[in-house]
């Protein structure tokens, strides 16, 4: 790290309790976002440091003196025991998100795929669908689509078998 001009501004570096010399602008960089961090933590009643002490914000609560104990919640620490007496954590309770974001972006691609084959093997179906959504009959649906009610149905079954052989899943049930 540069230290010309420095002008007398230094850092506490409270790992190694020593001072490190710095110039003008990396003191107000550093200040700057120390005490942004301290006022955020001070306005959830998280940090206690008295303005007397300021100089020894690196804007770490993890392991600060002034921490108040208690308002920093990490999602490893436990919180109990459950009915088995194993212990938990707010981690196992609410879990990963980003699991259940890859489980949504992979069921997206996932049934995409099935309606871009579905429109392959039976161009109508997505019509037929929406008119089942809409409470329409087979003989109502056969009849819109302009074909026999058997006709219908038997395509219906030929486009379920496909999708079923092909993705191991049954869209119409």
């Amino acid at each position: 790290m540069s230290t010309e001009n420095t002008n007398g501004k230094r850092i506490y570096i409270k790992s190694s309790k020593t001072w490190m010399p710095v110039t003008d602008e990396q003191y107000k960089d550093h200040m700057r976002e120390c005490d942004r961090v301290r006022k955020k933590m001070q306005s959830h009643h998280a940090c206690s440091c008295p303005r007397s002490n300021f100089w020894e914000c690196d804007g770490c609560c993890d392991d600060c003196r002034h921490q108040v104990k208690g308002s920093i919640l990490s999602m490893d620490a436990p919180m109990g025991t459950d009915d088995s007496e194993e212990e938990f954590s707010l981690y196992d309770i609410v879990g990963d998100p980003r699991s259940e974001f890859e489980d949504t972006v992979v069921n997206q691609m996932f049934y995409r795929a099935v309606i871009k084959r579905l429109k392959e093997i039976y161009p109508q179906a997505i019509e037929i669908g929406n008119l089942r959504i809409q409470g329409k009959t087979d003989e109502e649906i056969a009849e819109i689509i302009g074909v026999k009610r058997t006709t219908f149905r038997s395509r219906i079954e030929r486009a379920k078998k496909q999708i079923f052989t092909e993705f191991g899943i049954d869209l119409f049930d």
